[in-house]
């Protein structure tokens, strides 16, 4: 993954995060159990079983629709690291283009 993009998503993963905490709604992330690849694939158990985000509002709508494609989060922790997990359903992965300065 190039580095513009992992970081415009972690961007928009911590503004997501946010604007959730500003509708009384909380996120609470689930406990790492066993090791964690950082490969981005989220295959491992505790991803699995890790409580995933609520559904993502599209920030352009005024009337704060549902994202077009399914995007969650989940939250891993252990004593030492936070893992974010996102995973995205984008119907058209072949036309999206990571645009770096």
């Amino acid at each position: 993954m190039k580095k513009g993009l992992f970081f415009g998503s972690l961007l928009c993963a911590v503004m997501f995060l946010f604007s959730n905490s500003l509708r009384a709604e909380s996120f609470t992330p689930s406990p790492l159990s066993g090791e964690i690849k950082i490969d981005g694939k989220l295959d491992e158990a505790s991803w699995k079983t890790a409580r995933p985000s609520s559904p993502f509002i599209w920030l352009p709508s005024a009337n704060e629709t549902k994202a077009p494609a399914k995007t969650e989060f989940r939250m891993l922790v252990s004593p030492d690291a936070i893992y974010l997990g996102i995973s995205c359903a984008e119907r058209e992965m072949g036309k999206l283009l990571a645009i770096t300065k």
